[in-house]
């Protein structure tokens, strides 16, 4: 086999990895969406602790950004920065190159914006379930789109940290 032929193949398995990753991340986010509204809507919506003092299921939908920031803000003001991000993981997935731990954290990113955008589509707001805390003060609540997200960008990250250590 010819390096061009290996090298190819080696990319080909590498766009499989990166869309497989992806769907899974999206089918996982809107599965626990629609099973964590069903749980709660069974509950009448009342919180269930999970570890006291520190995590709840709680039932809340967020109209603004990430992190609930801009809550109310009009639909365009939503859209446009999710496609700038999906845009910018585009860019990503093409740096990337076949490095799994760049191709999976870029993966990541795609399948939370995009479940995260799918909820944006069919209902106008985000379902965010999972609320940590300690005592009065919380972190924004948020679900497992939003956690794929930052766990993606942290393995891309880390992956330049040590492509840069490598090419010293």
């Amino acid at each position: 086999m010819t390096e061009m032929t290996e090298q190819k193949i080696k990319t080909n398995k590498s766009v499989v990895l990166f869309f497989a990753i992806s769907i899974a991340a999206v089918a996982f986010d809107q599965y626990t969406k629609y099973a964590t509204q069903n749980f709660m809507n069974s509950r009448g919506g009342e919180e269930l602790v999970i570890i006291p003092g520190f995590v709840s299921i709680v039932h809340t939908f967020n109209t603004g950004v990430a992190f609930g920031m801009f809550q109310g803000a009009q639909p365009y003001s939503i859209y446009i920065p999710v496609v700038l991000v999906m845009a910018m993981i585009v860019i990503l997935f093409k740096y990337s190159g076949n490095d799994l731990p760049a191709m999976a954290g870029v993966s990541l990113m795609l399948g939370g914006a995009l479940g995260n955008l799918i909820d944006r589509l069919h209902a106008g707001k985000v379902f965010d379930f999972i609320d940590v805390y300690v005592g009065t003060m919380h972190w924004p609540t948020f679900n497992a789109a939003d956690s794929f997200i930052v766990i993606g960008t942290f393995l891309f990250a880390f992956f330049f940290i040590l492509r840069g250590e490598k090419d010293e």
